[in-house]
């Protein structure tokens, strides 16, 4: 039944616009226009905003039916010239959209135009092929940075510093990265610089423009520098700004993960040591700390078995302080295409291009108890009563995504608490419930809880509950014990609604028949009169919007928790 349909229900992703134009904001005087529609921006500004709880300015070139079909040039033109009168910024990132892709905008010569038009304009316009079906936020994110590169004027004097290059990081973890570097006596460029910009400070006027951020003079500098330090292990030639540097001026590069647990922390300092750093006292303290940590709560992270979702270095870095900490990662899912994802961990299911409708499925089969990542694994954490560590873009559903920490032993140390507070939280409120059903259960009482349960399924093609009952000229019958579903076969029957009253009643007695060994009917949606009769020959009726196998498996907990809650009060 999987193979019904290829298609993504709920991605594990963003678009890569979504992540150039998060990227520019680490740019000092930067504005960006997305090149396409006007929702899409819309979009992003909503995400941002939500996430970062900060005003987001993003301008549109607003393309409609007249630009999809004549070209988008001239609404480009004005928009640009519109945004240095309002905004006077130093540099402008042109993102394209699936939109100006598709219909083969020429960006560069746009661009040329536009300065053609308007001599003595000294903005940087940088040109940022981003369109939404070309990957993620995370493509998106690495393919602006090494755009703003490649285009800006390099300065390749020789300048003693260390470049470093992020992927998405909250600011809270890029001021924490800053004081690190500096605390080792580090002389750094930073690209992009978020600490500000996306969580700045109330002022008494508003400024449109942000004044945080890598200066354009830096990013010049940046082929001066003795060294790159890139925190990915996923970036390739293509779109690695470290290879940049490397292949166009000679800048050394060093590829690490992100610095979170021991391993990645350890890696960081002996880069640093080894390029003149001093590791602090205070650095030293930290460790100590976070290894006293490990001690604490590790009775408790063993209890923990945690889905890790979101981009490729996250989840890299999340995995791996699980595994330091004794919690067992039994799924790693992530929207970007990674090959080399599948190559690292060996005992977790590895999940690429992923779908949060997959990663609930995985999640039920691998007996997850913890959930790390974004707010969008909620809906999950809700329906299969699961803890959610919040700590990764995008956070709607919280306050605070700005100031997250994961970085750092300080930042290792708040995922450690959460994780084990999780448990701890599942122990105090469920071990009550398991000490009785240990103890004071009959064994025929839990055979009765276990068995295979059957459903009749109201689908129009097998792979959704989405129908209404009284629609359905066919059930799709399952048998599932909440753990294993499996389809058995269809049966047909006559319409519930069609006909007249007295046919009503015949047309029932053939939904009756098929469905009388059934402990429950899912369907999108049955009036109170079919309903009634269900429940009067003893067949629940469950309504929902789901692919089927998820419903039925959820449709099986549901009855055998209101079974065992029938036994227990007997």
């Amino acid at each position: 039944m999987n193979n019904l349909v290829s298609l993504n229900v709920n991605p594990c992703k963003m678009c890569m616009p979504m992540g150039a134009v998060s990227a520019l904001c680490g740019i000092k005087g930067c504005m960006s226009i997305l090149h396409g529609s006007q929702g899409c921006a819309t979009y992003i500004r909503r995400h941002m905003a939500t996430h970062y709880n900060e005003p987001v300015d993003i301008a549109s070139s607003s393309l409609t039916e007249e630009g999809t079909v004549f070209g988008g040039e001239a609404n480009l033109l004005k928009g640009l010239r519109n945004m240095i009168d309002l905004y006077a910024p130093e540099v402008i990132g042109v993102c394209t959209t699936c939109l100006a892709e598709t219909i083969g905008e020429d960006v560069n010569a746009i661009i040329k135009k536009f300065y053609a038009q308007n001599s003595g304009i000294s903005v940087n316009i940088i040109n940022i092929a981003s369109p939404g079906y070309g990957g993620t936020q995370n493509e998106g994110w690495f393919t602006a940075l090494r755009a703003i590169l490649e285009q800006t004027e390099a300065n390749m004097t020789h300048n003693g510093k260390i470049n470093i290059v992020t992927p998405q990081i909250s600011p809270a973890d890029t001021r924490w990265l800053k004081g690190f570097l500096a605390e080792m006596g580090m002389d750094f460029i930073l690209l992009p610089d978020l600490s500000d910009n996306l969580d700045g400070a109330t002022e008494k006027k508003y400024r449109r423009l942000k004044t945080g951020g890598t200066p354009l003079s830096d990013i010049a500098a940046m082929a001066g520098a003795k060294l790159t330090i890139e925190f990915s292990e996923f970036t390739d030639e293509k779109d690695s700004p470290a290879e940049f540097l490397k292949n166009a001026y000679g800048v050394p590069l060093v590829k690490l993960p992100l610095p979170s647990g021991i391993r990645g922390m350890e890696k960081l300092i002996d880069t640093l040591t080894e390029a003149g750093g001093v590791l602090s006292e205070e650095a030293k303290k930290e460790r100590g700390r976070y290894l006293d940590a490990m001690v604490d709560s590790h009775k408790h992270c063993a209890e923990a078995r945690a889905a890790v979702f979101g981009e490729p270095d996250f989840v890299t870095a999340m995995i791996r302080l699980c595994d330091e900490n004794g919690i067992f990662p039994v799924l790693a899912a992530t929207g970007s295409v990674s090959a080399k994802l599948r190559e690292m961990f060996a005992e977790t299911t590895i999940m690429d291009d992923s779908d949060f409708a997959e990663i609930e499925k995985v999640c039920i089969e691998r007996d997850a108890n913890l959930l790390i990542g974004s707010s969008d694994g909620r809906r999950i954490a809700r329906k299969l009563n699961i803890p959610l560590i919040r700590c990764a873009f995008p956070i709607h559903d919280h306050v605070g995504g700005q100031r997250v920490r994961i970085l750092g032993f300080e930042g290792s140390l708040n995922i450690l608490d959460k994780a084990a507070n999780a448990m701890i939280d599942k122990t105090e409120t469920t071990f009550r419930e398991e000490l009785y059903g240990q103890f004071f259960k009959t064994q025929e009482k839990n055979n009765e809880a276990d068995k295979l349960r059957r459903f009749a399924v109201a689908s129009t093609t097998g792979a959704m509950v989405d129908l209404h009952f009284g629609h359905a000229d066919k059930f799709y019958i399952y048998e599932s014990d909440e753990t294993t579903t499996r389809f058995l076969e269809t049966r047909s029957v006559s319409k519930y609604c069609d006909g007249s009253a007295s046919e009503k009643e015949d047309r029932w007695e053939s939904v009756i028949r098929a469905v009388a060994d059934c402990d429950a009917v899912l369907a999108l949606r049955i009036g109170p009169t079919p309903e009634k009769r269900l429940q009067e020959n003893g067949i629940y009726v469950i309504t929902t919007y789901e692919r089927v196998e998820t419903a039925v498996s959820l449709a099986a907990r549901e009855i055998k928790e209101k079974r065992t809650e029938v036994h227990a009060g007997s």
